[in-house]
């Protein structure tokens, strides 16, 4: 690695193009992609954050999930991959250029040099793999800090009590309040009834404020935030510490870049396999140093050992399918945890779940048994 590869014959540059586009000169790039990797995302990229790109970057997320956006391109679009002429600038363009001159061309041969960057980044871009979630490769939780207000300075964001000292049921009706609801997931005719707050708005309140479409936190965590407050005028802010240890994103599926949802068990399986220092993968091939391109083999050998005939190692997703349809978990559920695209790759499983069916047919059996023994 950060060698030049020599060339294949001498005066190969004579027409570079040429050279380049034949079999010879694209076995040559590719060796000298691999001796000169570039990497889009790298890991230690994060470490410089700051907190306002990182709460940039989680609100992006955030707005994917709830608009049905792929997360991965929400990702990537406040965090562009990295550009090739850094890679290029201090670690390749020396080493060719001292190539060319050994070969005996000059070291000014712009065009030559500009050829085989082109080339050398189409190579490189091929054989990366990263992808932006690697930037998070080592964190298994995030920590987040949002502060709820649609102002900038903070003093025209806070939050008043009516009363000498924060109450839940004493707060003032303003814009301000109504944004903090929203973004809990409430509304202000939802915090009057919850609280028995009877204060006119100070100023006419926006019609159509955005709210979340479902509540994070309930009413008592709501009264009791504002009543641990340390003013009669405070912030909110929100501080969560979201897990992601359970998430295995999977950059290449039949549906294309998902998210799969690990349990306990196979959590504990992943983190009790010995790891070797230095080396991303799991699962990979020792000899080659690249990972598993197919598992057929290993599979055929787990299978036989379990004494399982003319089984696919895809029949193992059915099973786990019809286990969930027997545990009552519902069909979009099921739909999510295998990936499915479209409702009718789930439909087959319905069957599975009729005991919903009976427990409904058993329950209004017994409601009209009840009533017409009572003789209602």
């Amino acid at each position: 690695m950060y060698t030049v590869p020599s060339l294949p014959a001498p005066g190969v540059f004579a027409d570079t193009d040429a050279f380049l586009a034949s079999p010879s000169g694209q076995g040559w790039l590719g060796q000298l992609a691999d001796n000169f990797p570039h990497t889009r995302y790298w890991r230690d990229r994060s470490d410089c954050w700051s907190l306002r790109s990182l709460n940039a970057l989680a609100a992006r997320i955030i707005d994917a999930h709830y608009d049905g956006h792929d997360v991965e391109e929400a990702m990537e679009a406040e965090y562009p991959p990295a550009e090739f002429w850094p890679t290029w600038h201090h670690e390749v363009d020396s080493e060719v250029r001292t190539l060319l001159l050994d070969a005996g061309g000059r070291d000014d041969g712009h065009e030559i040099l500009d050829a085989i960057r082109s080339g050398w980044e189409d190579m490189a871009a091929e054989r990366d793999d990263s992808c932006v979630g690697d930037l998070f490769a080592s964190y298994d939780r995030c920590e987040l800090l949002f502060r709820f207000s649609p102002h900038r300075w903070l003093d025209d964001s806070l939050l008043h009590s009516h009363r000498p000292w924060p109450e839940f049921a004493e707060l003032a009706v303003t814009e301000n309040l109504q944004f903090v609801l929203g973004n809990l997931g409430y509304t202000i005719g939802q915090y009057r009834k919850a609280s028995g707050n009877s204060h006119k708005a100070y100023t006419a309140l926006p019609s159509l404020a955005r709210r979340r479409p479902a509540p994070i936190v309930s009413w008592e965590q709501v009264e009791e935030l504002v009543d641990n407050a340390c003013s009669t005028s405070f912030l909110v802010c929100l501080y969560p510490k979201i897990s992601d240890g359970h998430r295995l994103r999977l950059r290449d599926s039949k549906t294309g870049p998902r998210t799969v949802w690990l349990g306990e068990e196979a959590i504990d399986l992943l983190a009790s396999y010995p790891r070797v220092p230095k080396v991303s993968w799991i699962f990979w091939n020792q000899r080659l140093r690249k990972p598993f391109a197919n598992v057929q083999s290993a599979w055929e050998q787990v299978r036989d050992a379990a004494g399982l005939r003319d089984f696919r190692l895809h029949d193992l997703r059915h099973t786990f399918a019809s286990h969930a349809a027997m545990s009552r978990e519902s069909l979009p559920m099921i739909g999510k945890l295998l990936g499915h695209s479209c409702m009718k790759s789930t439909a087959r499983y319905a069957h599975l779940d009729d005991a919903h069916l009976l427990d409904a047919a058993e329950a209004i059996g017994s409601a009209i048994e009840s009533a017409i023994s009572s003789g209602r």
